[in-house]
Parts: C-alpha cells; structure tokens; sequence
C-alpha cells in the first residue's frame, strides 16, 4: 500500500504524509502533529508488548528485530 507516493516504509517521510493530507483533504500540520504523537506513544508501548509475548511463549528471533527497528 502506497503512502503519499511511497511503497517502502524506510522511505517514508514529512514530504509523504504531507502529500497524504493533501490527497485526504486534510491540514497537512495537523496530520504530521498526529503522526508524531502516535510515534512517541508507539515507542512506549513497544517494550511492554515485546515483554508480554515473549513471556506467552513467542520466543522468533523476529520479535526483538521489530522491537529494535520500531523503536529506532
């Protein structure tokens, strides 16, 4: 799925979801202010869950590297 013109997650940036807003009719600050908001709170959710599944049994290497990545 495309975002503002983008496949690839890693090249996903303010120009993408600006354009996002723009195709959504939506005031692309108040998208980017959402946007970021929903990062911060992401990244502190991240060690809680990879905590939860590793203690339910989910033991894949996957685990971590998403942790890592998502929070990087």
């Amino acid at each position: 799925m495309k975002l503002g013109g983008e496949y690839r997650p890693r090249n996903i940036g303010m120009r993408q979801w600006q354009k996002l807003a723009e195709e959504l009719r939506m005031d692309p600050d108040a998208l980017t202010q959402r946007v970021d908001e929903f990062a911060v709170q992401l990244g502190s959710h991240v060690s809680d869950v990879k905590l939860r599944m590793t203690e339910e049994g989910l033991s894949r290497p996957i685990i971590a590297r998403l942790a890592y990545e998502i929070t990087a």
